[in-house]
């Protein structure tokens, strides 16, 4: 259980971030250092045969004619509900690790000191204040139209 309450808009938004981080966990993406020393050790093939490309050069990428994909973007609402129906109600505590949610609370606190460190007002900020009012009162008074 969080130790927050959340308004259904916030539950709502919770839960497709949810579905959403789970989505992008599952993508599989390839190791490219095969690929990256495999390019590697082509273009230094290329050198040691003498091949320079010449300053103008751009690879040209194959072409091939594609069917156009129809991608279909879902509303917010059908969002809301697949994810609600996978996930019910989410909490910011389930987004994160307990590691980033300490990581996180530190950080709010510091940045809470810096800002409070900043501008934060003292005795002499007040007194500025207080003696500015004092004087456009006694101006406001002297020059204020009388009927």
């Amino acid at each position: 259980m969080s130790k927050y309450n959340y308004t259904k808009g916030e539950k709502e938004i919770l839960a497709v971030l949810k579905d959403h981080d789970e989505r992008l966990q599952a993508i599989d993406t390839p190791d490219t250092v095969a690929v990256d020393a495999a390019i590697a050790d082509s273009e230094e093939l290329l050198r040691s045969i003498g091949y320079q490309p010449s300053a103008d050069f751009i690879p040209s990428s194959p072409t091939t004619a594609r069917e156009p994909k129809t991608i279909h973007i879902p509303s917010w609402d059908e969002m809301v509900a697949e994810a609600t129906a996978k996930y019910g109600d989410v909490v910011v505590e389930d987004l994160f690790t307990p590691e980033e949610l300490a990581s996180n609370e530190k950080a709010i606190l510091l940045l809470n000191q810096e800002f409070n460190a900043l501008y934060k007002l003292d005795k002499f900020d007040i007194a500025i204040s207080v003696n500015c009012l004092k004087k456009y009162g006694k101006f406001a008074v002297r020059f204020a139209k009388r009927p």
